[in-house]
């Protein structure tokens, strides 16, 4: 049973990393903004996303690489940087991922 709270924090936690997408979020930084523990952010948004906090953020970045490829001139450098990926390569890998498909220029990498 989902209470009203946890709607809130859920709701608090998708604008928080909306609002941080081109920044460097992870699970204990989400949770501390919540006010709440790990565990439970993980408990709560699972409940109401079916997925964890950190696929849904790494979806979100995702979806801001595609917006990013698709309306700049931007290189896949740039944009692997700006959303805060270790590197091309990883940034490429978790795109192949989450997409089905490989970054052109990134598919022989």
């Amino acid at each position: 049973h989902k209470s009203s709270d946890d709607n809130r924090y859920v709701a608090e936690a998708i604008r928080f990393m909306k609002e941080n997408v081109n920044n460097s979020l992870d699970l204990p930084g989400i949770s501390e903004h919540l006010g709440i523990s790990t565990y439970h952010t993980i408990r709560i948004f699972k409940s109401a996303v079916m997925s964890t906090p950190m696929q849904y953020y790494n979806t979100l970045r995702i979806n801001e690489s595609v917006r990013l490829l698709l309306s700049t001139e931007r290189s896949i450098v740039e944009i692997s940087q700006e959303l805060h990926y270790s590197s091309p390569f990883h940034f490429s890998q978790q795109f192949k991922k989450k997409m089905g498909v490989c970054i052109p220029a990134l598919c022989f990498m």
